[in-house]
């Protein structure tokens, strides 16, 4: 798909495991041969935090990742466009490590398993209120 915005929300569950719901949109696709994508995401995962020291977490994630992906193209002069969803498995890993006190530099590596399977990659700047 190519790049996106993600908007993550996690909260601490019990010592080890978090909870994390995560919603991706991803810029819609340049049109090749008058066909345009636009995919979005909504994820929750669970973590199991393998390392959670002050300045620095390492974990793995599983969860349920629902995608909704819109296809449109130009037919004879006429736009047409389809919306289909899918619902997956997530399965990755992830760390964070902190700059400050209230900010953490975070990155996920993952894979969602389905009818919609995709690689992600997310790198971003994570605020602890």
């Amino acid at each position: 798909m190519g790049f996106g915005i993600n908007i993550n929300a996690l909260a601490q569950i019990v010592e080890k495991i978090d909870a994390e719901v995560s919603l991706s949109y991803y810029f819609p696709s340049e049109p090749v041969d008058g066909i345009k994508f636009q995919l979005t995401t909504i994820s929750l995962n669970g973590h199991y935090n393998f390392i959670a020291e002050k300045n620095m977490t390492v974990y793995g994630l599983a969860g349920l990742n629902y995608s909704i992906g819109k296809v449109e193209m130009e037919l004879f002069g006429t736009s047409i466009s389809d919306d289909e969803s899918e619902i997956g498995l997530n399965l990755g890993a992830g760390g964070a490590f902190g700059i400050t006190d209230n900010i953490d530099l975070t990155g996920q590596v993952g894979y969602t398993f389905g009818d919609a399977d995709q690689l992600f990659l997310n790198v971003g700047v994570m605020y602890k209120f």
